[in-house]
């Protein structure tokens, strides 16, 4: 395994300072519309592997998040797959993907709206099989709301996605619910829809996953997840991610 996937692991372990609560995109597809406080750093990582037919991925990933403050995070992606398509292995980086989340709003009762943006850049032909593609530009609207102590986490958006000289533009989407605060279990609906170029409802995706997290500290949360792919088609996959998050303040008062 390449030395510098443990750097941002001995990053965060040398800074001592921490506090903050702690809400992570992770566990599950969707991603969190709530933003990290001032100067915070926050890493989230896990191993997420995915099957399909003949088809194996088992991704390292790793999320780097800023706040500057505002409702205006920084983010970075940077994955490392091992991955046997047909027979044929690939182990190599993912694209780096950069971008930002802002904030819409937040209301009183913790109810929260973000928007998101990311890109890739390409350093490799590495294709996850379910949560990314090589190349892709994504925008997303990111919704979560409590009602009577079950939170709601919703994404829709687009994703332009460049391959071999071909550009395609899809839809995803996303609908979690989870409950709790210390032990915080969820089940969750996500697809994509096929590309507006040749849409054809048969190629719409339906996937089901749930999973947990639990939040040791204010700093530091562990979780687990699994579930199936391509529930409406007639070859199912299965998904299985676990992980951790981990949250640092840069800066001490």
């Amino acid at each position: 395994m390449n030395k510098f996937l443990f750097l941002p692991f001995v990053l965060f372990f040398l800074v001592s300072y921490l506090n903050g609560q702690i809400i992570s995109d992770r566990p599950g597809i969707s991603e969190s519309s709530y933003t990290l406080e001032k100067s915070h750093f926050q890493l989230q990582s896990g191993l997420f592997s995915s099957y399909l037919k003949n088809n194996q991925s088992n991704t390292i990933t790793n999320r780097l998040r800023f706040g500057l403050g505002k409702g205006f995070d920084l983010i970075a992606d940077f994955n490392y797959g091992f991955n046997r398509v047909e027979n044929k292995v690939n182990n190599d980086f993912d694209p780096l993907a950069i971008g930002f989340r802002k904030s819409l709003c937040t209301s009183t009762n913790g109810n929260q709206m973000a928007v998101q943006f990311t890109t890739g850049i390409p350093l490799s032909k590495t294709v996850n099989l379910v949560k990314r593609n090589p190349y892709a530009s994504r925008f997303g609207f990111f919704l979560d709301q409590s009602i009577n102590k079950i939170n709601l986490a919703f994404n829709i958006g687009f994703e332009g996605t460049y391959t071999k000289d071909t550009y395609l533009l899809n839809s995803f989407y996303t609908v979690s619910f989870s409950t709790g605060k210390t032990l915080s279990p969820f089940i969750e609906i996500f697809g994509a829809t096929p590309s507006f170029d040749n849409f054809s409802l048969s190629e719409l995706t339906v996937n089901l996953d749930a999973g947990a997290a639990y939040v040791l500290s204010d700093v530091f949360l562990i979780d687990i997840s699994a579930g199936i792919t391509n529930l409406d088609k007639t070859h199912q996959g299965w998904i299985l991610d676990f992980g951790f998050t981990w949250k640092v303040n840069t800066k001490k008062d």
